[in-house]
């Protein structure tokens, strides 16, 4: 209440000052209908194009990040990449499971962003879409077993089980729904997905961050496992809801127009 009183008074007072000085310079208080069109036109266009270009270096972040990370995981997987000690000997005691779990999460990885980008195009999206699905499912079922036997501590393997499980679910939920016919839960399960699926490319920057950390390495990884997809996942859901509620506050405003016109023309 104090803010809108003094907002008030401000607004008053700017308004004084604008007539006083327009009598002195015999120039217009406000500017004309034409001119105050065009300067919102311009603001609407100039913060149009700032959302877009933004857009777009998000989404080109993104594409170099996961093609970066699946490419290491290739990588690391063919022997091009050194692996850490941890998952050297992960790699000796389930050579198979893990070759596989690199080997198709990393491609998996590298076509998930570029079947957001040809969304445009219904065929190029199905195809790169439905090999990026089977694959990072793929990815995700040999996981699981890499995470219940591996060396860290059991918070962090009960971390990367939980994603990996949601991570099946999200996915199987996303072809369900596309299936289905039913495109508005086949996007959101789809972004809820990616945001989890982006915690890999997270956990690398966090562990690099928590190596230079003097503490308990150990420690820190269990919490990193758990924060690297609980923080993008969390941030995509928040957005999600924003969505949702901007949306049914529109159509709540358009029924509401619609009914008050309707009432004014009659029945037909």
């Amino acid at each position: 209440m104090v803010g809108i009183a003094l907002a008030t008074d401000t607004n008053d007072a700017m308004s004084d000052n604008i007539f006083v000085h327009a009598r002195r310079r015999r120039l217009r208080p406000y500017p004309s209908p034409i001119e105050s069109v065009s300067s919102d036109t311009a603001s609407i266009t100039i913060r149009r194009f700032l959302i877009v270009a933004l857009a777009w270096c998000l989404v080109a972040g993104a594409t170099f990040t996961a093609t970066s990370t699946g490419l290491a995981a290739l990588g690391s997987a063919f022997g091009v990449l050194r692996l850490p000690y941890a998952l050297v000997l992960l790699d000796e005691r389930m050579p198979g499971i893990f070759r596989l779990h690199m080997v198709a999460s990393g491609l998996g990885l590298i076509l998930l962003p570029w079947a957001l980008l040809l969304r445009h195009s219904h065929a190029a999206h199905r195809a790169v879409g439905c090999a990026a699905a089977a694959l990072l499912m793929v990815g995700l079922a040999a996981s699981l077993p890499c995470a219940l036997l591996s060396e860290t501590l059991p918070v962090a393997r009960a971390g990367f089980a939980a994603q990996g499980l949601l991570g099946l679910a999200l996915l199987t939920k996303a072809v369900n729904a596309i299936s289905r016919g039913r495109m508005v839960p086949h996007k959101r399960a789809m972004l809820r997905a990616a945001s989890l699926l982006s915690g890999v490319v997270v956990l690398r920057l966090m562990v690099w961050a928590a190596a230079a950390w003097p503490a308990n390495f150990d420690m820190a990884y269990a919490v990193i496992a758990w924060l690297s997809w609980v923080i993008p996942l969390t941030t995509a859901e928040l957005w999600l809801q924003r969505r949702f509620r901007f949306a049914r506050l529109g159509n709540s405003r358009r029924a509401r127009r619609l009914s008050c016109l309707q009432n004014t023309v009659g029945p037909a």
